[in-house]
Parts: structure tokens; sequence; C-alpha cells
């Protein structure tokens, strides 16, 4: 019964779209043949394919539709099967042919098939049962994530249906996963119409019965309680048969194929060059066209970027200032980003980032107000310097730092922004000397390059940044960070920093009195340590900061640590201390914790403690302030004393619990038991060439301090030997021992070495410890290992981790006790602190973490470092966790990178050592290291890099004569040529040797006659023996 209306309307097709006439096909209808109109000029064909430009850029008509294009949700099934879902219509006049179909997809799988149709309704009644299918195609799904991605479908040109006959177009899959995995059918919530049907059923659709195996059957509203709307999928109609082959986004009568292109981009490069896209220099030429210099590879050429009156911008499509980004130069930062326009295309409303970079030039000399008013969350990074930090929602927020700036002088700035949902507000502002309001900062100052060294260059393309926190050394040591004038920057002369306080012992001051000062700013009065502002001595702590807060630090949101020791008076007994704070305060002295007050708090804290005469002990005091008035003062009644501010004469500020003028961190400890080697020579170890190092650590055969632990992989089977005291055996599961090793000798001991072990996915060493002797988290200690990877990482997901080491219980989610990666991956991500690192993390540096295995996770931390590992060579690292210096220090190979950790360790939780693994909460061992681990060592104390495996060891002293003591001390006496301590054979030769000669400086003229002879022999052999 169809076939006949099919021919009839094919007829109707011909008429209505494109004719014939004798010389050919007529796409525009102007009674003119294509070729003909082509071949006059009177249409363009830009392909060459001999179909008028005009035709190919033809609209398709919408026909068949309820909606308006807009998507408000999707729908999907609660179980695994198979889905319909299609709406009813009646064909009006000029619908009768379908040859396009518009439809939103929601969530499902990547590529999944989906069947698109359209059905006749044989009694009209608009009741999909009696639907018999007309035509159908089948296309993968392009749109695996909501929101919606609507797509043109071509359809075969298809007859539909006579006017006022019912149709329905809809669309089904087989097998599909259940919601929430899949929600594929878009609706808009504004349709009215109320055709929309649903369909569901176990098993394949059978389109030509559509009730056939049904669970669910009938109109959406039916089905949905309450649901309004209708599913977004439309009919369309090309009347000229080449609709949407060609599309014209630039809307200058051109198809967009015949337009110049140059990033294949498929814009136009006119529509790129009116988006914003990049000609800093206005010729015409997208600057990602031109091969122009970009040192710094941000497809900015460096003759742009050379110009004043702009920041140089990097967007990012992500909160996480991952890149790669989008660059593009900003006359300053005074922005709404919801405004069209304020963000580059591709960049989302919402979940994006940003960071600008140059230079901000005082105009006149005075005293600054530099500002950020934000939504959301900011950092203000001046000179290198952590001055604003507030990364965080916030909504419209206004942080102001003062500066004190000279006429002229270039300050190197950084910002870094990020939105997370709702208002998007960044504005950079500015007041000089109090007057007036804060005004944008004006294009004028600014200066997207960073050249202090003058060369013409970009200091960030010519310069290095040894500490890779994107400001060029050049910079930090013009402002001050090269305190020996050896054109190094301090902070990468860690090995020259025994304390570990960024000084290099060289410029070090001999300073005896008071306290070493941290100041922090404390993001959202949390109390937590993060980020570092200041250090400085500080005489006495008696302060009263009113409402306002020391060093610009946010006045409701700072922290304050003094360290260092406090030296008795000549009376022993209870001293008494007196801690006035406002607010939160921990006080410590000789390692005890006596006051912990961590909290909102306005009461005086009292605490007596018996002492010493004439003693140093070591003491900490912490304070945070939360919100209001702000003060601390730390006073003390010794016995038989007043009361007082405890004096700057009895405050030291270094730890010296041996009482040597030395700083505890700087003194030397060859043998690493804690104990200084002045103070064991002071207390009787033997030092005969009085170099201040104990003759058995001169004499010592190896360089290796006492091992806690040290797996060296040397054996056969699944157990690996514990060489260190403990006995601390691992076992291995789907670990391989292999001969590829780093080196075959191990440096600092001269062991042999001739096997390492291979891991990968599922393999792993546990180590069992009941007594916990690995639980180091109150210690202080260094674990060490050579590492070879086959994989690298980066930050997108947590199966980029990669773990040398890690103590945790199995099944005890978030319940680290600390742990070591050699590819952090994302993991400073999970941590709510985090020390250290380079501006913009890859993925492959190393970490340590800590935690206090109570399983909250907001009491993890983490430091990372700058050090990565980027290749698939051998490396030798080490971390050493030290508690008293407070720092992480990392080594890879011969370069060190200290991070200072404000955070104190937290106590040391429970479980076996995991090595080469992680475990999760279900118990399950994941984020694997892949590659090779060798001599992996744990050892107590923060060693030096001289305590390191791979450090070549040489003894400083010989003992020949094995009387253990070093050869240049040895005891000698008349006879004892040799130095040996004793006459004996070799002596005796020596004498032979010389025996009948005469005159001066004979060795065996025992008498003194000039002449070596029988009377000297019988000397010799009555001095005969040991010396003395």
């Amino acid at each position: 019964m169809l076939e006949p209306v099919r021919t009839t309307l094919l007829v109707l097709v011909l008429t209505m779209g494109s004719t014939a006439t004798a010389l050919g096909e007529d796409c525009n209808g102007n009674g003119i043949s294509d070729r003909k109109d082509i071949a006059t000029g009177r249409s363009a064909d830009c392909q060459m394919d001999g179909i008028p430009d005009e035709c190919q850029l033809a609209v398709a008509q919408t026909t068949l539709s309820v909606v308006d294009d807009v998507y408000e949700g999707a729908v999907g099934s609660e179980f695994n099967g198979s889905v319909i879902w299609l709406t009813g219509f009646k064909v009006e006049p000029g619908q009768e042919v379908l040859t396009g179909v518009r439809i939103g997809y929601g969530l499902m799988p990547e590529g999944f098939p989906v069947n698109i149709g359209i059905w006749s309704d044989p009694n009209g009644d608009g009741d999909p049962t009696d639907a018999i299918l007309i035509e159908s195609i089948q296309t993968p799904a392009e749109s695996p994530w909501l929101p919606v991605t609507i797509i043109d479908v071509e359809f075969p040109e298809t007859v539909i249906g006579d006017p006022g006959e019912s149709v329905f177009l809809g669309a089904w899959v087989d097998s599909l996963p259940g919601a929430p995995d899949a929600f594929p059918a878009t609706y808009d919530a504004d349709a009215v119409a109320g055709t929309s049907w649903w369909i569901t059923s176990a098993g394949p659709v059978d389109p030509n019965d559509l009730s056939s195996g049904a669970v669910e059957f009938g109109l959406i509203s039916q089905i949905i309680p309450n649901f309004q709307g209708d599913w977004l999928i439309q009919g369309t109609y090309c009347p000229t048969g080449y609709c949407g082959e060609s599309k014209d986004i630039d809307g200058n009568g051109v198809p967009d194929e015949c337009d110049p292109d140059c990033n294949g981009n498929g814009i136009p490069d006119d529509l790129d060059l009116e988006n914003g896209a990049p000609d800093c220099n206005e010729n015409g030429i997208l600057d990602a066209c031109e091969s122009l210099e970009d040192c710094d590879d941000n497809g900015i050429p460096d003759e742009c970027q050379r110009v004043g009156g702009n920041l140089l911008a990097e967007y990012f499509p992500n909160p996480d200032l991952a890149g790669p980004g989008i660059a593009r130069l900003d006359p300053g930062i005074f922005f709404d980003f919801g405004m069209p326009g304020a963000r580059p295309e591709g960049i989302p409303a919402n979940d994006f980032s940003a960071i600008w970079t140059g230079t901000i030039t005082p105009p006149v000399t005075g005293t600054y107000e530099i500002g950020l008013r934000h939504d959301d969350g900011v950092r203000l990074f001046i000179d290198g310097d952590l001055r604003i930090d507030r990364w965080g929602p916030s909504g419209g927020d206004l942080d102001v730092v003062t500066e004190v700036w000279t006429q002229g002088e270039p300050h190197f700035i950084r910002i870094e922004y990020y939105q997370g949902s709702g208002g998007a507000l960044l504005e950079f502002v500015q007041r000089a000397d109090g007057a007036g309001d804060l005004e944008p900062v004006p294009a004028e100052w600014l200066n997207p390059t960073v050249d202090v060294d003058g060369d013409g260059e970009n200091d960030v393309c010519d310069v290095p940044d040894c500490n890779a926190n994107l400001v060029p050394d050049v910079i930090e040591i013009a402002q001050g960070g090269d305190c020996d004038g050896d054109g190094v920057l301090d902070a990468c002369q860690a090995v020259d920093d025994c304390n570990g306080n960024g000084i290099p012992d060289s410029c070090e001051e001999d300073v005896s009195e008071g306290l070493f000062a941290e100041y922090y700013a404390s993001q959202d009065g949390t109390g937590l340590f993060s980020n570092r502002m200041v250090t400085t001595i500080d005489a006495q702590i008696d302060f009263d900061w009113g409402e306002g807060a020391p060093y610009d630090l946010p006045s409701d949101a700072f922290t304050v640590a003094w360290s260092g020791s406090v030296r008795t008076t000549d009376a022993a007994g209870i001293y008494e201390f007196a801690i006035q704070v406002d607010d939160g305060v921990r006080f410590w002295i000789d390692g005890e914790l006596l006051v912990d007050v961590w909290e909102a708090n306005f009461d005086t804290q009292f605490v007596s403690v018996e002492l010493d005469a004439d003693r140093i002990y070591p003491m900490r005091l912490e304070m945070f302030e939360l919100g209001g008035s702000s003060s601390c003062r730390l006073s003390w009644t010794p016995p038989g004393g007043q009361t007082e501010i405890v004096p700057a004469s009895n405050l030291l500020p270094y730890p010296d619990r041996d009482q040597d003028g030395i700083d505890d961190r700087c003194a030397g400890d060859c043998d690493g038991d804690g104990i200084s080697d002045a103070i064991e020579i002071a207390s009787g170890a033997a030092d005969c060439n009085g170099n201040g190092v104990p003759d058995d650590c001169d004499l010592a055969e190896t360089g290796a301090a006492p091992s806690t632990a040290w797996w060296r992989f040397e054996g056969d089977g699944v157990a690996a030997a514990d060489s260190g005291p403990n006995g601390l055996e691992g076992v291995l599961t789907n670990a391989v021992r292999s001969t590829d090793v780093p080196l075959g000798t191990i440096p600092l001991t001269g062991d042999g070495n001739t096997r390492g072990l291979a891991l990968g996915s599922g393999a792993r060493m546990i180590v069992d410890d009941p007594a916990e002797v690995l639980a180091l988290g109150t210690g202080t200690f260094t674990i060490e290992a050579w590492v070879r990877l086959e994989e690298l990482a980066d930050t997108s997901g947590n199966g980029q981790r990669q773990w040398l080491a890690c103590r945790k219980p199995v099944g005890g989610d978030q319940r680290i006790d600390w742990g070591v990666l050699v590819q952090g991956g994302n993991y400073p991500d999970s941590c709510r602190a985090v020390y250290g690192g380079p501006a913009v993390r890859t993925g492959r540096e190393l970490v340590f973490t800590a935690g206090d295995g109570s399983g909250d996770s907001t009491r993890k931390w983490s430091a990372v470092s700058t050090l990565r590992i980027d290749d698939d060579d051998w490396h030798h690292v080490a971390v050493s966790v030290d508690l008293l210096g407070r720092r992480v220090r990392f080594v890879l190979d011969d370069r060190i990178d200290d991070v200072e950790i404000g955070e104190r360790v937290f106590p040391a939780g429970e479980g076996p050592l995991q090595i080469g693994c992680h475990v999760n909460a279900s118990g399950d061992f994941n984020q694997f290291l892949r590659g090779r681990i060798d001599e992996v060592r744990i050892q107590p104390g923060a060693a030096t890099p001289a305590r390191l495996l791979d450090f070549p060891y040489a003894p400083v002293s010989t003992d020949d004569d094995g009387d253990s003591v070093p050869d240049e001390c040895s005891t000698t006496c008349p006879g004892d040529f040799d130095g040996s301590g004793s006459v004996g054979g070799e002596d005796l030769g020596t004498l032979l040797g010389e025996f009948g000669l005469t005159g001066e400086g004979l060795v065996a003229d025992l008498n003194g006659d000039e002449i070596v002879d029988g009377a000297d022999l019988g000397l010799l052999f009555s001095l005969w023996g040991e010396c003395g």
C-alpha cells in the first residue's frame, strides 16, 4: 500500500528541490544548469566538484520537531538491556521527505551503536504498538559524557507519508549498560507536545514489533511521574540534496574548506583572528602559522612578548593549572570571566585556571598596596616569594600586601587563579602611599618578558632556574638570594647548609641569642604551617599585634614557630613558664609536649618543669591566629627568681643538646649515633691525630653508618634477606631477581653487587614489622635505593603513581604512616598540606608523605621535590627526614633538594612496609613501581651525602700493625725504623741494608758513631719487641 504513495512523493521532491535542465542539474533552481552557472561565473565552485557553492552551503530545513534544540536532561534505564525512545508527529505539507536527523546523545560508552529509525502509524492513533519501520540507519555514539552533544546524522532520502498521517521518529540501543553508566535519551523540558514514548526490554529490539518483550512501554510522562518534555530528536529535509556538505561559519559566502586555515583547526583564519587568536604583530597572519622564534614554546612570538604593556597569560581548561594551556597577552588583569570574550575560546565557564607572569615596574619610589580581588582561588608571588595564598572558594574577597619599591626597579610577579563554579572574578589592583582607592594596575607598569640581565632575551629562556620556581635565578640573585656572591642561588646550595635554614653556612652570622622564628600564612585560619613567608631571629617572644599581623601576613590566618634552646640559670629546680597567647599554642621543652591548646583560646597557659642548672634544653613554641586580636608572650619564673619575659641571653636560635656551642645539626657525627664527634672525644674517645674525628671512624673500612634495614636482593627464592641488625626479612610476590644492576661494587662499603629486583604490575615485597622497628614517623631517618623506571608518569590519575616504599596497614585506607614515591603522579593533590615542589608539577617528581595512621585524610602531608626522574636509566634516590631541622632532603644522584616542612610530623602508625607498591582500603595492592630496584636501605638519622651508598669511601687512616691505632699515631721507639710501634724483622732488614756504611744521617746508626756495625746490631736485638 505504501509503494504508490512513495512514488508519487518522489516526483514532488524533484519539483521542490533541484531541477534538471537539458544541460544537467540545476541545484539553485534558477533555470540554468549548474555547469553553466559555474562556467559563466554566476556561481563559484571553490572545491571544483561541479556543484555551486551556494548549493553546498544550503541549510537543511527542520521538519519533524517539537523541541527548541536546548538540552535540559537525560534518561536512562535501571537495568542492563535495550532502550527505545521515540516521538510521535503529524506530517505537515512539505514534511513528506526525510533526509537527515538531528539527535542529542547523553551518557553512553564511546562508539556504542545507536540505531535511528522512522516508523509509520497504520491506525493513526499516535500509539507505536502497531508501528511499522520505514527506514533506519546505525551510527556510533559520539558523546561519551554529559552534557549532551547534538549532532546531525545524514539519513537516506525517505518518503515518510502524506500530510496528516501519523509517524514516529526515534532511536534504539541494544544491550546498553544500566544507569548510572548510561543515560542515552536526552530531552527538552520546555517541550509540551507530550508525544514522546519510552520502551525498555531485556532482549534485543525488534524494530518491526516495538512491544515485543517490553518491560516498560508508554508515554514517558506515564513512566516517570511528573515528567515534562519531549525527546531531543528532529527530522530535517534538504531541498538541494547537498545540505550540510559545507559550512560557512565566518559568513563570507565561501565554504569554509576553501577559506585559508593555516593551523588546520577547521576554522577559517579570519574567524580565528576575530575570536582573538594571537596575531601580536597585527600582520593578518596567525602567530601559530608563522615561523617566528618562540623560546618558551607558549605560542607567542618572542618579538611580541618583548613589547611592554601586558602580562603573559596562560589559561587551562581545568582547575589544576595542568597543561597544555592557551597563551595570550593580557593588558592587565581586571576580569569578570562571565562576560563575553573575557576567556579565550576553548576555556569553559567553570573549572578553569590561569597563570599570569611578567614584571611590574613602579613609576615612583614609595609604599605600594598590591592586591587581588578574586572569585575563586588565587596565589600571588612577588620576586619568587608567595605573598598571597587563598587557594580555595571565595566570593569576591580582597587580599592586599604592602611593598616598599624603588622607582624604575622591576619586580617579577606570578599570579595563579582558579575558578570553580558560580561567579568568576579577578582584579589586580594597587594604591600608592595610601592615596585614593585601589585601582587596576596600569598596563604601562607591566611587561610580559623578564630581562634582568639586559641581554634583550627572555630570562625564562636564557638563564637557569635551579629551584624550578619559574623565577629565573638571575632575578632571585638580584633580590639578594646569593649571599656568598658565587653566582649560584643560595637555595640551590643545600649541601653547604648544614642546618637547613636556607642560608649557606659561609654566610651565617654568629648569632648566639634569641630564637629562630618562622612566620607562615595559614590559609583560612586552619592553623597549618602552610606557606613560610618570613624567617628571622627574634630576641624574645613578647608580641602584641593587636588587630593586625606581622610582616603583612593575613591578619586572621597566620602561624608562627619559634625554635632553638633555652639556657637555665645557675639554679636547679622548678621553672614556671607562662604563655599568654591569642589563639592556639603548643610548647615543648626537651622534646616533651607540655602545652597543647590548638584552638581558639584567650587564657594564659602555665606549666612547671624541673630543670638542671646551667643546662641547655631544646625548646619550641608554636602559635596560630584564628581571628580578632593576636598576641604571644613567653615568660618564666626561675627558682628563686623574678617573673619576666624570658631574656634573650637565656635563648639560643639552634639546638645544642651537647652544649658544645655548635648547632647540633652542624656538628660532626661520623658514626651516626646522635652524639657529636666533639662530645665523644671529650668523653674519652681517642683522637690521636687531633683531626676532631674519633679514631674508630678514621680507621673504619666502610663509611656506612648502622642500618635499620638493608635489603640487597643477592639471594634466591621468595625471601629477601635483611642485612641490617633487625632481621626484617621481606617476602616477594611476582618480583624477579635480576642481574641488571646499577654497578658491580657498592661505593660506600666495597660490597659486591650482582643482583637487583625486577618489579611491575602486581609485583611487590612485604616486610612484616610486629616490633614496629620501621615506625619512623617520630624519628629522623633516611631511605635510599637505586631505581630504574620503565614507565614515566604524569598527573592524569592515581594509576600514574609509583611507590618505592609505603608503610600502612593492609586495607587501612588513608592510614598512612610514611611513604616515598619515585613518580609522584597526582598524589600531592590528596594531601591537606603540601611543601616544596615546582610551580607546575609533571607527576615525575620525588615525593615523601606522612600521616598519623588515623585514617583522617586531612592529616596527611607531603613534601614534593623539584628533582624528578625523566628517563629509563639507573638513578640513586635518597630521602632524609629531619624533624629536628624541619626539612626533608631529597637526593637524586649528585643533586640535592631541601624542602622545608612547616607541619609537625605525626606519631607513627602501624602496619607492614610495602616495597614497590601501595595498598588501598580494600586490601588491594596498586600503584606499582614499574621497573627495577636495588639496595633498598633504611638508616637512622638524616644522612649526609657522605653516608649514602653511592658515595665513594676511603679510610682516613691505616692500621697496618692491627693495633686499632692509626699508624700515624702509633707509639715508636729506637730501632722502630718503620714506625710500626714495634722492633722486628722489617727493622732488622733496614739495619742490614745499611750495615758497614759510614757518615751522617744513617737510619740504623743507633749509637750515633756515624757507622752501622755490630754495636748497632746488638742494640737492635736488645730493643726487640713492642715499643714502650
